[in-house]
C-alpha cells in the first residue's frame, strides 16, 4: 500500500503522497534526499480501530550510516485519503529519545492479542527499551538492563522476535549472537544465551542479520560469506550450530555475500546482499535441519540493484497467548479475539498460470496442523500442502490444468474446516 525511504512516503505507485516529505529531520535526511541509510530502521503497525489507518515507526539518525541514532518517531498514514492514495497526517512525532543503536527496529504482539511491544536496544550498552503501542496511545518508554553490553558498532547487524513470540536474537559481527527468552505479557526478557561466531566476518567491514523459521525452532544467521542454522530447541543451542550456506563467489554486479534476513508470509526466509546488488537468496524450506532447509543462492532477480535494504515486518498475524496471565485483558468494550475459524482466500480467481491462496484465521499458530488439498471438478485431487504457523500463503501452478471449475479445502485430521472454490480460465 506504501513505502518509505526513510525521507518521503511514497504510494503503491511509487508517487509520493499528500504530505509525504520531511520524515526524519536532520542533517542525515538532507545529504540524504533520496534515501536514509538505516538498515531495519522503520517499520509498519496497524492502528486499532480503524483498517485505513497505520504508524510508521522511524529512526534518526544524526551523522553518517554508522552513527548513533537519537530519536525514534512515529508518523500516520491514512490511506483512505485521496481516493485510496493516502496522506500523512502527523509526522515524526517523537515516542523515544536516547542514544540508541543503528537499525534493529523491532515489534511483536502483546500476549492479550490485541497490543504491541516496540523494540529498540540503546547505544553501547545492555539496554533495551520496550515502549507498549494499545488504543489509547503509547506507554511510558521502559528499559531493561540484561545479558552483554554491547561495545564497538554494535549497530551492523539485525534484531529478530520468533514467529511465536517466545524469543528475541540479535547478532553483529564485533558482538556475535545473543538469543533470548520473551515474555509477551510483561515485555521482560530472561535466559540470556551468548553465542560466539568467528569467521571471516570479524576482520573485514562486515555485517549480518537474524531470522527465525516459521515453526520458531530454528534461527538462522546470514553472517557475510556464511550462513548459519541454529536449533533453539536444543539443550545447548551453541552446539548445535550447522553451517547450511557458504558465499560462491557470484557477482551481480557486486559481490553477493549475505546481510540481512526476512521470512515471508510462504515461509520461506528471504536474504539481501551486503553489496549493491540485484539478487535475493532463499531459504526455502526453514523448518526443516541441517542442508535439508534447501538454501538457494541468488534465486530471485530483483529489478533494480539494492544496497542493503530489506522490508522488515513483524508478525501481524500472531494471536492472544492462550493461557498466559494476560490473554483476557482485552477491556473497555474492544473486540476480543474470536474462537478459532479459517477462511481461504484465492487471488487471482479466475486464474492463468498460477493463484496464491491466502488462509485468514484468528489463531495462526494453529495452521501447524492443517492441510491443504486441491481438488478438480471430479474429485481427484491434484496437490496437497502442509501449512506453517503463521506462514499462510500457498502458490498454486494453475497453467498446466484444464479450464473449469476447482476445490481448495481446508483439513483438520482428515475435517473439512473451510473450503474454496476457484476457476481455471487461459
Amino acid at each position: 500500500m506504501f513505502s518509505s525511504n526513510g525521507v518521503r512516503v511514497f504510494g503503491a505507485d511509487q508517487e509520493q503522497i499528500e504530505n509525504g516529505f520531511g520524515l526524519n529531520p536532520g542533517a542525515l535526511a538532507d545529504a540524504f534526499p533520496d534515501g536514509y541509510p538505516c538498515p531495519q530502521g522503520a517499520i509498519v503497525l496497524p492502528s486499532f480501530n480503524m483498517d485505513s489507518l497505520f504508524y510508521l515507526f522511524h529512526l534518526r539518525n544524526l551523522q553518517d550510516p554508522y552513527a548513533i541514532v537519537d530519536r525514534i518517531y512515529y508518523t500516520e498514514v491514512d490511506m483512505s485519503k485521496n481516493g485510496g492514495q493516502g496522506e500523512v497526517l502527523d509526522k515524526n512525532v517523537s515516542i523515544l529519545s536516547d542514544s540508541l543503536s543503528l537499525g534493529m527496529l523491532t515489534a511483536v504482539r502483546h500476549g492479550n492479542g490485541r497490543d504491541w511491544w516496540v523494540f529498540k536496544p540503546e547505544k553501547l550498552s545492555n539496554g533495551y527499551w520496550r515502549i507498549l503501542f494499545s488504543p489509547w496511545g503509547f506507554g511510558e518508554p521502559e528499559k531493561q538492563y540484561i545479558g552483554h553490553s554491547f561495545t564497538g558498532d554494535d549497530g551492523r547487524g539485525q534484531a529478530a522476535f520468533s514467529p511465536d513470540g517466545t524469543k528475541y536474537a540479535r547478532y553483529d559481527i564485533r558482538n556475535d549472537l545473543h538469543l533470548f527468552d520473551f515474555d509477551r505479557c510483561t515485555g521482560l526478557m530472561s535466559n540470556t544465551d551468548s553465542i560466539p561466531i568467528h569467521d571471516l566476518a570479524d576482520t573485514l567491514s562486515a555485517a549480518g542479520g537474524v531470522a527465525f523459521s516459521p515453526n520458531s525452532r530454528f534461527l538462522y544467521v546470514p553472517s557475510f560469506t556464511k550462513l548459519y542454522q541454529f536449533d533453539t530447541w536444543a539443550d545447548n543451542v551453541a552446539a548445535s550450530m550447522v553451517t547450511v550456506g557458504e558465499w560462491d563467489g557470484f557477482a551481480s554486479p557486486f559481490s553477493t555475500t549475505f546481510y540481512m534476513a526476512q521470512l515471508g508470509p510462504d515461509g520461506r526466509i528471504y536474504i539481501n546482499g551486503h553489496n549493491s546488488v540485484n539478487v535475493l537468496h532463499v531459504v526455502n524450506q526453514p523448518d526443516s535441519a541441517g542442508l535439508a532447509c534447501q538454501f538457494e543462492q541468488h534465486a530471485i532477480i530483483t529489478p533494480t540493484l539494492v544496497l542493503f535494504g530489506m522490508p522488515h515486518f513483524p508478525n501481524y498475524r500472531l494471536g492472544k497467548w492462550a493461557g498466559s496471565p494476560c490473554d483476557s485483558m482485552l477491556t473497555s468494550g474492544l473486540a476480543s479475539v474470536e474462537p478459532t475459524a479459517f477462511d481461504i482466500r484465492v487471488s487471482p480467481n479466475p486464474a492463468d498460470q498460477e493463484t496464491t491462496v491466502d488462509i485468514t484465521t484468528t489463531d495462526y499458530a494453529s495452521l501447524d496442523r492443517l492441510e491443504l488439498e486441491f481438488y478438480d471438478g471430479t474429485g481427484r485431487s491434484c496437490g496437497k500442502w502442509r501449512l506453517h504457523a503463521y506462514s499462510p500463503l500457498v502458490r498454486v501452478v494453475m497453467g498446466h490444468l484444464a479450464q473449469g471449475a476447482y476445490y481448495f479445502v481446508l483439513l483438520d485430521g482428515g475435517r473439512v474446516v473451510a473450503s474454496k472454490t476457484v476457476a481455471v480460465k487461459h
